[in-house]
């Protein structure tokens, strides 16, 4: 039977074995560096919960930016005929018209395809004769109608045509998120692995090929947060286009940093390297001594 301390010992190394919560949080240098070292079933979870969380953040940003402003033009449209049909604009009056328009999004009819209007938000729609016309911060593109698209432009038309794809546009905002996400992950992970395994090897860190791909993975998660911290700010007002431009890439920095950050707490390649010494806990054995016999006091 073992002694008591010695027992109680091993059962408390056993327990903290047993709860150690591994890779939870990639916001530490520690914590990505868990991620590193955690299974792959676990890393991936957790960049779908990121993608999830990005996801509901572009949603609700979407629906807070734009979707006001397509309400307000619904109310400003025509109770006459006016419609979009055989890749053509039918409307009543020749003059171009802003319908609605925020800092984020501005909605312009334009019969004449005249330009008149100029530019009334980060990004101006425009319904012109014969196509779409976009225009933004990065510059213009144009669009022709689609052969079969039948889009109502009259108020009673377009508000039963809005409230009918109001739901699936959201969803597939959403989903199409969700998804571009998951797999630009993958790829910048992939990316990311080589460089990660170049540097771990100079500075020595215990690292292959798939502990710096699921460190490339897990090192987006904190720039993810930058992004949707971003784009909270920019649909509320807080920031403009050009400042959510800069923060678009100041999350790709922060994954960088995070990356590097994870690699240098992993464990140094140096210290498994050192083999140990295989004399060390042998026991050498003991010879017996052999029996003295008592000294002759009366001897020479």
């Amino acid at each position: 039977m073992p002694p008591v301390g010695e027992a109680d010992s091993k059962s408390t190394t056993a327990g903290l074995l047993t709860f150690r919560p591994g890779a939870w949080q990639p916001l530490t240098g520690s914590g990505l560096a868990a991620f590193a070292q955690a299974g792959s079933g676990r890393v991936l979870l957790f960049q779908f919960t990121f993608a999830v969380l990005s996801a509901l953040t572009v949603v609700w940003s979407f629906r807070a930016a734009w979707f006001p402003v397509i309400e307000r033009a619904i109310l400003q449209l025509p109770n006459s005929e006016a419609e979009i049909r055989g890749q053509r604009l039918l409307w009543p009056d020749a003059e171009a018209v802003l319908l609605a328009s925020s800092p984020h999004l501005a909605l312009v009819v334009d019969p004449t395809s005249s330009s008149q209007l100029g530019q009334n938000g980060d990004l101006q729609v425009e319904l012109r004769a014969t196509d779409l016309r976009f225009r933004g911060l990065l510059g213009q593109t144009v669009a022709p109608y689609p052969a079969q698209l039948l889009l109502p432009l009259d108020q009673t038309g377009a508000k039963a045509a809005w409230g009918a794809w109001r739901p699936p546009i959201s969803t597939l905002v959403g989903l199409g998120t969700a998804l571009g996400l998951i797999v630009s992950g993958w790829i910048l992970a992939t990316l990311y692995a080589p460089v990660l395994l170049v540097s771990g090897w100079v500075i020595r860190r215990e690292l292959g090929w798939g502990e710096a791909w699921k460190l490339g993975l897990a090192s987006l998660m904190p720039g993810s947060l930058v992004m949707n911290a971003a784009l909270l700010l920019y649909a509320s007002h807080w920031i403009g286009l050009t400042s959510l431009t800069a923060m678009f890439g100041l999350h790709f920095l922060v994954g960088w940093l995070a990356a590097l950050w994870g690699l240098g707490s992993l464990p140094s390649s140096s210290a498994a390297a050192v083999e140990p010494n295989p004399f060390e806990n042998e026991t050498m054995p003991v010879r017996p001594l052999a029996p003295t016999k008592p000294r002759n006091p009366f001897g020479s």
